[in-house]
């Protein structure tokens, strides 16, 4: 069934079906020997099954999440780091216990919690209210039936209410909001010396030492495996010179397309703002808006606005004359912009209040929407509608070899009497970086790093038009001799002695400050710079040393009663020795100002790891049992 889908596989549907068929051949035949090699379900919890439906749903959401993040870079590697089928095993279990919990407590969602939920979702909505034919239409977008997507919805309300029960009791007390704010916003002052490795350059080279290094670091030096390939590319550039595009296509795109040639209405504008407190007292707000109001008549008498806005505007516009140049309805402030965009060409408006304080509006040019010409946008229009049928051409034309293709030398026996197309053939490459002769090198080699030996891929699409590629020799990861690498290995030998160097100069530097108790004095013994960092906190950078988390953990480690560290900081300049400079607290009064925020954040945070704790205890208390083939 499989080869007569190929032999059709014609249009790019086939193609996404043969896809979506691969997806559940992973999933439902992973590893074999299950129910005749059939997985049936992904897990059970205490003898309740949990389908392998649902794991697919959830290993797909944690894809989707990745993928949003990472874009075009997320791989299998990126998955197996991220350990995906773990975290959708984890994710279905948990959700299960949770949901056993919940009705062991007797907890329920009833049917009115629901739609109150379900109707005040943004995305169900039109006008701000609940719209059933835009709720129908989202769930079908997302393949779900309301029946479906209303029965997960009460799972994961009543989870939620399970989750409120068990962590409601948790507090935070304000000497715990204290502490944890003083923590946070502590800020501290050091001495330090560095000592750099690349200072200590006097290092010797011994050969018996470099080929000791190399045999202990052998694993550091072996080569990437490499492969050698022959590929046919099918360049949509091409295909370009083939494409005739009749005008009345242009005019279809152009129609069924307004809404990309739209321009929106603009506005040139110029202000005076007179700055005013959001939460300025009244006497203060009447005061400044009579003040804009004879301004205002001023240039409604005929006075220039340009020079009265460079006379009395106090926005930092006010040097260009209150110029704000021309800006679209969204760019500013909402009050601002309905009343700039209610107004003509010419007029001076009454005096308008935002949040930034009272403006005098002056309207040098305003333009309507309006939709660009076909004219203005034709040649572009032929541009892309040429290069889509260039690509369908490259496609099927790469289809076309791909059908008689399959390993061996077919794709050079299939295009021997070709002049449009031929076989080209690659250098030795590495995964990372590619060959030379491909423009987008190294997705060809993720591609090709794939493949078996002597096997034709189906049709990869890269950037510049589709391929088909074949490996055909590999070469193993290999440890090369000595001789191959000794540039390599001396320059890494000599790093380590110079960091070697350096972390023993710091060692013995610290031991004289401790005797000294004074990492000043000790530095003047030993004509040793010592440098003052102003005041800095965790969050922050070092002054003059940067953002070095190794360093800002020591120093907040410090204090008057234990001065120095144990041992030098392995920084990202070097080794630093440092000394408790001084320390103050943040003010109290900006604590209270944020005690309530930093109270709500802390019992999230303690709620958040209450649950973990209590979900663990959940699941050693339960029977669990996973299918393995699944996350092997």
């Amino acid at each position: 069934m499989l080869s007569k889908m190929r032999e059709s596989a014609g249009s790019w549907i086939i193609k996404i079906l043969l896809g979506i068929i691969i997806l559940a051949f992973v999933f439902m035949y992973a590893g074999g020997g299950f129910d005749g090699g059939r997985i049936t379900k992904a897990a059970s919890v205490n003898g309740e099954p949990i389908s392998i439906r649902e794991y697919q749903q959830t290993y797909k959401s944690i894809i989707d999440r990745l993928r949003q993040q990472f874009g075009d870079r997320l791989d299998n590697d990126m998955l197996e780091m991220f350990n995906v089928k773990r975290q959708a095993i984890n994710q279905v279990i948990e959700a299960e216990l949770l949901r056993q919990t919940a009705e062991k407590y007797n907890l329920q969602v009833t049917p009115a919690e629901l739609a109150e939920t379900i109707t005040s979702i943004p995305a169900f909505q039109r006008n701000g209210s609940f719209n059933q034919r835009q709720y129908k239409m989202v769930l079908n977008q997302n393949r779900l039936s309301p029946e479906a997507f209303e029965a997960l919805q009460g799972e994961s309300m009543l989870i939620q209410k399970l989750r409120a029960v068990v962590a409601s009791g948790i507090q935070v007390s304000p000497a715990e909001a204290q502490e944890w704010y003083n923590w946070k916003n502590s800020e501290i002052k050091i001495d330090y010396a560095v000592f750099e490795p690349k200072a200590f350059s006097d290092i010797s080279i011994n050969e018996d030492a470099l080929k000791t290094y190399y045999d202990k670091h052998k694993e550091a030096y072996k080569t990437q495996p490499k492969i050698k390939a022959r590929y046919v590319k099918f360049s949509i550039e091409d295909y370009l010179p083939k494409i005739e595009i009749p005008e009345e296509n242009i005019q279809a795109y152009y129609d069924n397309n307004q809404k990309k040639y739209q321009q929106p209405a603009t506005v040139h504008a110029r202000h005076i703002l007179l700055k005013l407190a959001e939460d300025a007292r009244p006497e203060e707000v009447s005061k400044k808006r009579q003040k804009a109001l004879e301004i205002m008549e001023q240039a409604k008498a005929g006075e220039d606005f340009a020079e009265l806005a460079e006379q009395y505007s106090e926005g930092p516009s006010k040097e260009k004359g209150g110029d704000l140049g021309t800006f679209e309805k969204g760019d500013m402030v909402k009050p601002f912009s309905d009343k700039a965009f209610s107004m003509a060409s010419g007029d001076i408006s009454e005096p308008v209040r935002t949040r930034f304080g009272w403006h005098i509006i002056k309207i040098e040019e305003k333009t309507e929407e309006s939709v660009k010409p076909l004219a203005e946008v034709k040649d572009k229009i032929r541009k892309t509608l040429a290069r889509g049928e260039a690509k369908n051409l490259a496609y099927d034309e790469a289809i076309s070899l791909y059908n008689t293709s399959f390993s061996g030398d077919d794709l050079i026996k299939n295009t021997r009497d070709r002049d449009d197309i031929s076989v080209q053939t690659t250098d030795f490459f590495t995964k990372t970086q590619g060959p030379a002769s491909i423009s987008k090198a190294k997705a060809f080699a993720e591609e090709a790093f794939k493949l078996p030996l002597m096997d034709v891929s189906d049709i990869k699409e890269l950037e510049d038009g589709f391929y088909l590629i074949q490996v055909i020799e590999k070469q193993e990861a290999q440890i090369p001799e000595f001789e191959a690498v000794r540039e390599k290995v001396t320059r890494d030998w000599k790093r380590q002695e110079q960091k070697n160097a350096a972390k023993s100069a710091a060692a013995k530097f610290l031991e004289t400050v401790k005797s000294f108790n004074s990492i000043k004095e000790a530095g003047k013994n030993a004509a040793i710079e010592i440098n003052t960092t102003d005041f800095f906190n965790r969050n922050q950078p070092i002054p003059d040393i940067g953002r070095d988390q190794a360093v800002i953990d020591a120093a907040f480690s410090l204090s008057d009663a234990e001065p120095f560290p144990e041992a030098p900081i392995d920084g990202r300049k070097g080794f630093y020795v440092i000394g408790f400079a001084e320390k103050q607290l943040p003010e109290p009064e900006t604590f209270k100002k944020e005690k309530d925020n930093i109270t709500k954040q802390l019992i999230r945070q303690k709620q958040s790891r209450y649950m973990d704790d209590w979900i663990a205890q959940l699941k050693e208390k339960s029977d669990i049992e996973i299918t393995e083939q699944l996350i092997d």
